[in-house]
């Protein structure tokens, strides 16, 4: 100020004229933008408001057809619940499709009103044929697969998002529902019916942003209670995936990589999981009677008081798993690896465990009655209360039993039981304890 007075007051004035002129351009901005805006929004009001006024005075099903395919192109908030709205009271099919069309123009938005819509046609239908004619039952189910219909084909084209989506207790049976080879990792299906899909090559899991398994971002498809019977999961990626108390009964699941995920009390009988991934998944009191299981890995999986009856679980790999308390009655786990398996209280009656690998698992009064262990290797296995009245364990070389003692028995030919402890077992008759006692098993009986 004492060196340049002038310079100084002259920087000051300039400075704060400038501040006033940008403050007064600044409020001339926001006041023309808003402005704009309520004239955009006015437009669009009119817009929407003149479509709807068109559609209630159509007089055919193509100046309908037409004015319903307007709405669903201009972007107004209140289209795609009107035209959801308009779905749900609708009475012509074709009129139906353009409705569908327009949905699915504006993308993951309709999702969540389509969704809101399925839950009601569900009830409606339900009331429908408790009390409606033939013709209006036949209406929902026309609504109910055009809903179907909408939400699948926007999964189809929309691409991959980290937004959640929830279509759970949406009913997809009503039509053959396609999502092949999908991104749908994080949706929320719990509840919903995917009778008879087409899933195979999904992917139900996303490592997210950071790449990496099992942290915060991981985007998990959930399946609780969800209806998957007859559907085709060949190939799919469904690691750590959410499949709690979910019928997947009577389908493919062959080539498929579920590892990490649960399955508690899921419903896989009849299923045919061939080739597949399912290392350290939980499968606690699940359902697998019938299900044809091999050539699969298993490893450290929990199969706690779960149900194989009559499965088929041909060179499957059991190794470290938790069977214990399973039924395996009338099973085929030939050739299977059950090393350092946990089989305590097992019921493996009538079953065939041919070749079996058995090293060092726990089979502590489990059942082996009648069970077939021709050429299975026992050795290291805990057999404390174990049954085996009428098991298997050799191809006698005669039916009577004074020669089959005097025979020589090829070891080669016979169960691998050599050191294995047999003193603590129920019900061996006099044929098996000669056997074991020829094949080097200890037992009290043995000289």
């Amino acid at each position: 100020m004492r060196r340049y007075p002038g310079i100084t007051l002259l920087t000051a004035l300039v400075g704060s004229i400038s501040l006033v002129l940008g403050t007064f351009v600044g409020t001339q901005v926001y006041i023309q933008g808003e402005t704009n805006q309520r004239n955009f929004q006015q437009q669009q009001n009119q817009v929407f408001l003149s479509l709807v006024n068109q559609l209630n005075r159509a007089g055919s099903v193509e100046e309908r057809k037409g004015v319903i395919l307007a709405l669903g192109r201009i972007e107004d908030h209140r289209v795609v619940p009107f035209l959801v709205d308009l779905l749900a009271r609708e009475r012509n099919s074709s009129s139906m499709e353009t409705i569908e069309q327009a949905l699915v123009a504006n993308g993951l938005i309709s999702l969540p009103p389509l969704q809101k819509l399925s839950q009601t046609l569900q009830n409606d239908l339900q009331t429908a044929i408790r009390r409606a004619s033939k013709e209006d039952q036949d209406l929902v189910i026309t609504r109910q697969k055009s809903v179907a219909r909408s939400i699948a084909k926007i999964l189809t084209i929309s691409v991959p998002t980290a937004q959640k989506i929830d279509l759970s207790k949406v009913d997809f049976s009503s039509i053959p529902v396609v999502l092949e080879g999908l991104e749908l990792a994080g949706i929320n299906f719990q509840g919903s019916n995917l009778f008879n899909a087409n899933l195979r090559y999904g992917q139900f899991f996303n490592a997210g942003e950071d790449k990496i398994e099992g942290t915060y971002d991981d985007r998990l498809t959930d399946f609780f209670r969800a209806n998957l019977q007859q559907v085709d999961l060949t190939g799919a990626r469904a690691t750590r995936a959410l499949m709690v108390e979910s019928n997947i009964s009577w389908s493919a699941i062959n080539k498929a990589d579920f590892s990490d995920s649960n399955l508690t009390r899921a419903n896989l009988s009849g299923a045919q999981i061939i080739n597949s991934q399912f290392s350290h998944v939980n499968l606690e009191q699940a359902s697998l009677t019938g299900a044809n299981i091999g050539d699969s890995q298993f490893v450290g999986a929990n199969f706690a008081r779960a149900n194989l009856g009559k499965a088929r679980a041909i060179n499957s790999n059991f190794s470290s798993a938790n069977l214990v308390q399973t039924n395996w009655q009338l099973a085929d786990a030939s050739q299977g690896n059950f090393s350092q398996a946990n089989l305590a209280g097992a019921d493996l009656s009538n079953s065939k465990l041919v070749g079996a690998n058995f090293t060092g698992a726990n089979f502590q009064s489990a059942n082996f009655q009648n069970a077939d262990l021709r050429f299975a290797d026992l050795r290291g296995t805990n057999l404390v209360g174990a049954d085996f009245q009428g098991a298997i364990f050799f191809t006698p070389p005669s039916a009577d039993p004074d020669q089959f003692i005097r025979a020589v028995i090829p070891k080669e030919s016979s169960a691998i039981v050599q050191q294995v402890d047999f003193s603590g077992v129920k019900n061996l008759d006099r044929r098996q304890l000669t056997y074991l006692c020829t094949q080097g098993a200890i037992h009290p009986n043995c000289s």
